[in-house]
């Protein structure tokens, strides 16, 4: 199982956040006309771990979990709950040793294109990083 499969598992099942998003977790980009709160995400970096014997079966993949809201307490709400549910993986999963949260910054976004009419969204980004064991 890839580690985005693994993000994906936690955070769609997760009560708290079925109850405030329901399905809208997106991998890297959300639908067409999703409406806040909603969240993506995307693998940053592998972060494979070598040794001088050649490439293990660890890594530490730094992950990006997008958390939009329609308002600022929305988007923080959100994101204090994929932060809670991320942090319960090593305990859910065999294959993960642990798991690092930081969301250290805050973005306001007008959308204004094709798909969207003058919708303003609050982001807040969150870096993962996960300590993952491939096989």
């Amino acid at each position: 199982m890839s580690v985005e499969k693994t993000v994906y598992d936690c955070l769609s099942t997760d009560a708290d956040l079925i109850t405030l998003i329901g399905d809208k977790i997106y991998p890297v980009v959300a639908a067409q006309e999703v409406t806040t709160p909603y969240a993506t995400y995307f693998k940053v970096s592998p972060g494979r771990q070598y040794t001088h014997e050649g490439a293990s079966n660890l890594s530490t993949p730094r992950i990006q979990v997008d958390c939009y809201g329609g308002t600022y307490e929305e988007a923080k709400d959100l994101s204090d709950l994929v932060i809670t549910a991320l942090e319960k993986l090593p305990q859910d999963n065999p294959k993960v040793q642990a798991v690092f949260c930081n969301d250290g910054s805050d973005a306001y976004e007008e959308v204004s294109d094709t798909y969207y009419d003058n919708v303003d969204e609050y982001h807040v980004p969150i870096d993962v990083l996960i300590h993952y064991r491939e096989a």
